[in-house]
């Protein structure tokens, strides 16, 4: 008797890998293992668990590994197939997830009856997928062999030039005792006192007296460079606009990663590193390698978009789940825990920034980020977070949540200003700062209110000759470093700069 032969259907132990892999190279260099090593885990769990239903229902190993593979196949590049789908039919209904729903569970009744009724063995089609899929993972292996070699980690950054740190010379050496600490505090959507009396009308006279009182300047005409938070802290520490080619580079993700992973590499921190800094990153905007916070990601979301969003689950949560929200009892949980995560955010910050006042063995500069008073308002004037029966409340107007949040940020300005000042060595810079301004609440008004931002500067010597009224963030690190390290670095002309929305493409 003629032995039967028997092939290893490595293709099934591939598959996971295959997909990893792939979703590492579209976005090379940001992931960190952990991520990576996690997403594999559960994807070949997800496989093995698609495979004993086949098992189950079949009771023939090759049968239930045809099954787990087609369907864990499926599950899995679900995402790829149907924008694919969508690109080469404009037919809505064709493209409703009540059709593809429909005819995905056609398709495994078919696809089941014909396993169970196929009496012949599968060694043709498991030798063509092994092929295959070496094949397929070889490419992306090479892919990995190329973009290892060819990839600089400066290229991971949404601006690599760092003119101004080539630009950095220095004649005068201070000892480190002699070298200001410097206090980035970012305000998230921090319109200027201009912007509110214009917009809504709201005299933000008690943090303008404030600032005034404690020695500060006010930029009274400032405006960010730009509306989006990432590229307008990015090039504000790079000290420069982020070119065109860097903007277009890749899909809106890439520039997120890339805006992220520049907060934490740029022109100003390997300027202040050389220094001898010491460099403190309080901010949950770096999506990756931010060792000084451990709080939530304002973006990180995105992470579900490389692996969970491109499956059947993913794209079924990502585009079905919020019909949820629209439930009063879902709505108003969701609510709840969100406000609750933001507040623990913000007593994070500000235990974050008491905590490093202590420290006095070098200078540092400390960068802290607070999502106030951008939205969802949750905050009522004195910090309390607003139940959602009474912001949902017809009376409770849009004006009313914002001016409320903005006296909230008022407070959280005056409090921690208060301490650094109180707290911190007396030779200390202190830059409070809105990343941008806020879209406007009234219709078709100045669409300047998205970049006319909050922009206030502490010396300790009150010299601010070298500070105006309408400087936008790209050149106040350059004027600080011009003050106090003698860098005669040259100004940039203020500017606004508009990204498209519709370039970040959330479809991934």
């Amino acid at each position: 008797m003629q032995k039967k032969k028997v092939t290893i259907p490595y293709f099934i132990f591939l598959l996971p890998l295959f997909f990893i892999l792939n979703g590492y190279n579209d976005y090379f260099g940001f992931f960190p293992v952990k991520f990576v090593v996690w997403n594999f885990l559960w994807v070949s769990v997800s496989v093995f668990v698609v495979y004993l239903l086949g098992k189950f229902f079949y009771k023939q190993n090759e049968k239930a590994i045809v099954f787990g593979f087609f369907v864990s196949a499926f599950l899995i590049f679900f995402g790829s197939v149907f924008d694919t789908w969508k690109l080469i039919t404009n037919v809505h209904f064709l493209t409703s997830y009540y059709f593809v729903t429909l005819f995905f569970l056609l398709l495994i009744g078919l696809f089941s009856f014909f396993l169970k009724s196929h009496k012949k063995g599968f060694l043709r089609l498991f030798t063509y997928l092994n092929i295959l899929f070496f094949v397929l993972l070889l490419f992306e292996v090479s892919r990995f062999a190329v973009k290892t070699i060819k990839t600089n980690p400066d290229d991971l950054l949404i601006d690599s030039r760092f003119t101004a740190l080539k630009s950095f010379e220095t004649t005068e050496k201070k000892d480190d005792s002699l070298k200001p600490d410097i206090f980035l505090l970012i305000f998230d959507a921090m319109p200027s006192s201009k912007a509110l009396k214009q917009d809504i009308q709201f005299s933000n006279s008690e943090l303008d007296s404030f600032l005034l009182q404690q020695g500060f300047f006010i930029a009274k005409e400032a405006k960010s460079n730009y509306e989006f938070t990432v590229l307008s802290v990015s090039s504000m520490l790079n000290m420069d606009y982020v070119s065109l080619n860097d903007l277009k580079k890749g899909n809106g993700i890439n520039m997120y990663y890339r805006s992220t992973a520049s907060l934490l590499d740029n022109s100003l921190i390997r300027v202040l590193k050389n220094e001898n800094y010491h460099i403190y990153q309080f901010q949950p905007l770096s999506i990756f390698n931010n060792t000084d916070w451990n709080g939530n990601l304002v973006f990180g979301n995105m992470l579900h978009m490389n692996y969970f969003y491109k499956t059947l689950p993913g794209r079924l949560y990502r585009d079905l789940a919020w019909n949820f929200q629209r439930l009063e009892v879902f709505a108003k949980r969701a609510y709840e825990i969100e406000g609750v995560k933001k507040k623990a955010d913000i007593l994070k910050t500000d235990k974050l920034i008491r905590n490093v006042c202590t420290i006095t063995d070098s200078p540092k500069f400390v960068y802290a980020h607070y999502i106030l008073p951008h939205v969802p308002f949750y905050f009522k004037p004195d910090g309390t977070i607003r139940s959602y029966q009474n912001n949902k409340r017809p009376s409770i107007s849009e004006k009313v949540q914002m001016t409320d949040q903005v006296m909230y940020t008022n407070q959280k300005i005056i409090e921690i200003v208060s301490y650094i000042k109180e707290n911190n060595k007396s030779n200390t810079v202190i830059v409070v700062m809105g990343d941008h301004g806020f879209k406007s609440l009234q219709k078709n008004q100045n669409p300047d209110f998205g970049f006319q931002n909050l922009n206030a500067v502490y010396f300790r010597d009150n010299n601010y000759s070298s500070l105006y009224s309408s400087i936008s963030p790209v050149n106040t690190f350059r004027i600080i470093l011009n003050k106090y390290f003698s860098a005669k670095l040259s100004m940039l002309k203020d500017s606004c700069v508009f990204y498209e929305l519709s370039r970040v493409d959330w479809d991934q």
